[in-house]
């Protein structure tokens, strides 16, 4: 009968254990990041496309600070949070007036995608922060 016998097995599987941690820390930074880009780009887009004088609903966008897990994915979420009073004084929440100006009303206002704007010019720098904080520069 034959014996086998590892030594510092422990080690190695301790080892590869960080390594893993590791690599969804320097994830979740990118996200954290990409998620800053992409506000960014949201309130430039809300403050060029919105007839509002104040600029209310565009610094009402900001990017979450929790990382939503599965156990598969991570995910970050940005949208317009708060409440807005807009022109008519009356509060609203800010995402639902978000969601309505970005895919309109049935009959009195037409869509205005926003975010889909936001969105499309920030996805390669978006990728380009999340490739940095995994693998550096």
């Amino acid at each position: 009968m034959a014996r086998y016998e590892f030594d510092g097995i422990d080690h190695l599987m301790a080892q590869l254990d960080a390594d893993a941690n590791s690599v969804m820390e320097r994830a979740e930074r990118g996200l954290y990041r990409g998620g800053e880009i992409l506000a960014d780009a949201l309130r430039e887009e809300a403050a060029a496309t919105f007839k509002e004088p104040t600029g209310e609903l565009a610094g009402k966008v900001k990017a979450d600070r929790t990382i939503k897990r599965t156990v598969s994915s991570r995910s970050i979420e940005v949208y317009a949070r708060g409440t807005y009073k807009g022109k008519r004084g009356s509060a609203r929440r800010a995402a639902t007036v978000a969601f309505v100006v970005e895919y309109g009303r049935r009959n009195d206002m037409s869509a205005n995608p926003w975010n889909r704007r936001a969105n499309e010019k920030t996805g390669d720098a978006i990728g380009e922060a999340i490739h940095e904080e995994m693998f550096g520069k």
